[in-house]
């Protein structure tokens, strides 16, 4: 019950998300981000708490290489190990997650699977659909904080599980 999203731009990647946590008839509101950093990787999650909080005691991985392929940095490094970290916490992935590691920017499936969308763009959580519309009409030449802002805003007013405040950043 969330909205995480991520936007690629030629000077990075910015990730942005609500700061609601509900369930079952009673809500909060989280003082930091629903993203995390494991060494190179920053990770956005969406749904369940502990899931995230278990992962979060991860080994950093190693740097990736000049030429080596992110996709497959990515999976060697950061999801495998999580896999088998998470299995042996019997903490399993339910919900997807959002991977960046440099100028790159996936969705991680419940299943273990790594996708990168030819769009630029991706959310996760039950504001995800308003995000994503919400990005897909605004300008791309727009501020990249702006266009983050805006979709988020889009998600809350739409979705009942997507509150202010917001917090969005340039992944570094």
């Amino acid at each position: 019950m969330t909205a995480v999203v991520a936007l690629e731009t030629g000077q990075g990647v910015w990730i942005g998300c609500d700061s609601l946590i509900s369930s079952e008839g009673s809500k909060d509101y989280l003082k930091d981000p629903k993203w995390f950093r494991i060494g190179p990787f920053t990770i956005g999650w969406a749904g369940d708490l502990r899931t995230p909080q278990v992962a979060q005691s991860l080994p950093a991985p190693r740097l990736r290489k000049p030429r080596e392929n992110p996709l497959g940095y990515t999976l060697s490094e950061l999801v495998e190990p999580l896999r088998t970290h998470l299995a042996r916490r019997e903490c399993p992935l339910t919900d997807d997650w959002i991977i960046i590691t440099g100028k790159s920017l996936f969705t991680l499936h419940n299943g273990y699977a790594l996708t990168r969308s030819a769009l630029g763009y991706a959310a996760i959580g039950s504001g995800s659909p308003y995000v994503l519309g919400a990005l897909e009409v605004s300008g791309e030449n727009q501020d990249p904080e702006d266009r983050i802002r805006q979709s988020l805003r889009a998600a809350a007013k739409h979705c009942p599980a997507v509150e202010p405040p917001f917090h969005i950043s340039q992944v570094r």
